[in-house]
């Protein structure tokens, strides 16, 4: 007969399979790099980063996307943050911000 449970690895007890392997495959939460919805334009506001910004030459990090508002840092090959996009959900409002001579954008977008 098989067994209902796995060994957890982490902790050794035993745990359903189905949890055991969604602990697993879980991605963490709010943390997105440039191979996923940025880069790949799923976003509203990604056309006008890219007018604004050559995003390509930046890592792009999802910090906040909740029900309200998504905060994207743009950030140089050192790991310096150089912009901040700053989308107002409800509103359709979009702030680009570069960190070194401040608001570069500011104005609602289709989305």
């Amino acid at each position: 007969m098989k067994s209902l449970f796995k060994r957890n690895s982490v902790n050794r007890n035993l745990a359903p399979a189905s949890t055991a392997e969604k602990i697993a495959t879980t991605p963490p939460i709010m943390t997105h790099t440039a191979n996923d919805r940025v880069s790949s334009g799923l976003y509203p506001e990604n056309d006008i980063l890219d007018e604004q910004v050559d995003s390509n030459d930046y890592q792009v990090e999802v910090v906040l996307n909740n029900s309200e508002v998504r905060i994207i840092l743009l950030k140089d090959e050192s790991g310096r943050v150089q912009f901040r996009s700053i989308y107002e959900k409800r509103n359709k409002m979009l702030k680009v911000i570069d960190l070194g001579q401040g608001l570069i954008f500011k104005g609602v977008i289709a989305g």
